[in-house]
């Protein structure tokens, strides 16, 4: 209402691709307010800055063409009280093409392999790929073993436009 204080509830519906709305819940901006705003404006914006986190998120489980579209409805006879829902879409999964990774010679010969369990047709997960990339890291520190040399290991280019990615892990 103008000028007044809203009262609501938030929700996220649609599919959710691999539980993520655990995620959504807890970084919400609509959850945060304690389904309290000042006003529909305030409503509105945590709204689309719940469209956002819910692209993000699909998009870090390799869900690149996700959408969200958040909608604000007035509970009937209760002109305080107001719903917002986050209908989100994930679109097509995007899965690894191939998985190449390039390195100099290593003891054991599957130190680098054992430590990024990617496969082709997995998904580009970014969860699956970082936690991996940073084990590669710490590597050399813990076993003494000659790995790859200080600096960026991030090579993977996952193109959103592309449905068959072939990204190389360096």
């Amino acid at each position: 209402p103008p000028g007044g204080s809203s009262r609501g509830r938030a929700g996220l519906e649609g599919r959710d691709p691999r539980g993520l709305d655990g995620q959504f819940r807890t970084f919400s901006s609509l959850k945060k307010g304690g389904g309290k705003a000042a006003n529909i404006p305030m409503v509105t914006a945590r709204a689309r800055e719940d469209e956002a986190l819910a692209v993000r998120l699909m998009k870090s489980k390799g869900y690149y063409d996700a959408s969200a579209v958040s909608v604000i409805e007035t509970i009937p006879n209760d002109p305080t009280r107001v719903r917002a829902v986050v209908n989100a879409v994930p679109g097509n999964l995007y899965k690894f093409g191939s998985v190449t990774v390039g390195s100099g010679p290593v003891v054991p010969a599957d130190l680098i392999t054992a430590a990024l369990p990617l496969t082709t047709g997995d998904a580009t997960d970014a969860e699956r790929v970082q936690g991996p990339q940073a084990t590669v890291r710490l590597t050399p520190g813990t076993t003494r073993y000659p790995l790859a040399p200080p600096g960026p290991l991030r090579s993977l280019p996952a193109d959103p436009r592309n449905p068959s990615p072939h990204p190389d892990l360096a």
